[in-house]
């Protein structure tokens, strides 16, 4: 950014080094952690250059870009399963086609209203994700919102209602429940916690699982059973 405005900044040769260490960091990424996953999709923009370039992100990388998309997902975050998506493109891998698919699901949800004042936060930065992953898929984006803004009108206000889910929060508890019990085996813990999560939760987990071939891969890291039996 500062050169673009002609500012003199520093070099920093290490940076892309360190910057990728971070993200190849698979397991930590399948554990639900925003600040980090959010780093993640940020570095892998700047890597890329928004888009300008490949980031050339080795197996690891894209492992925790997947890890991150399947815990999002599980959560209903829109705002973040869309920049993760986003960041699989300007990587030259394929997106989940359900995760881009339920996105597509929550921006034909989005309504645009205007208020006397902005009376509190609304859900612009989802909608703006998700419409920037719909432009890079060759649809309409924000564009497709017609005229979006007067004086007459009032303040814009944006809203994408009804993504959370409490499948991710179920599944960790069940895990937390069976303490030393757990397993990294998704074929043996899926009857278990199938029988203590929400009728609701193992839809959203059935739908995940048949989203991502990678699910089970994801999952022995998610579990943590290595280290709930070290302890």
């Amino acid at each position: 950014l500062l050169d673009r405005r002609g500012q003199a900044c520093l070099a920093d040769p290490g940076l892309d080094d360190r910057l990728r260490a971070f993200i190849r960091q698979s397991d930590r990424f399948a554990l639900p952690n925003k600040k980090a996953a959010y780093e993640l999709t940020h570095i892998v923009f700047y890597l890329s250059e928004y888009g300008r370039k490949d980031p050339q992100l080795d197996a690891n990388a894209v492992r925790s870009l997947k890890n991150v998309g399947i815990w999002a997902f599980l959560d209903g975050n829109v705002d973040l399963l869309s920049e993760i998506c986003i960041a699989m493109r300007f990587a030259k891998c394929n997106p989940s086609d359900t995760w881009e698919a339920w996105i597509s699901l929550k921006m034909s949800e989005r309504r645009v209203m205007y208020r006397s004042s902005l009376e509190r936060s609304d859900s612009y930065h989802q909608v703006f994700m998700a419409s920037w992953l719909e432009m890079l898929r060759g649809g309409a984006g924000l564009m497709g919102l017609g005229t979006l803004a007067s004086k007459e009108n009032g303040v814009l206000h944006l809203e994408m209602p009804g993504t959370r889910r409490r499948a991710l929060r179920e599944m960790s508890q069940s895990l937390f429940t069976l303490g030393a019990n757990r397993s990294g085996d998704w074929g043996a813990m899926q009857g278990p916690i199938g029988a203590a999560v929400s009728e609701e939760s193992n839809a959203v987990i059935a739908v995940a699982q048949d989203g991502s071939s990678d699910f089970e891969v994801f999952f022995e890291s998610f579990a943590r059973a290595t280290q709930v039996r070290r302890a």
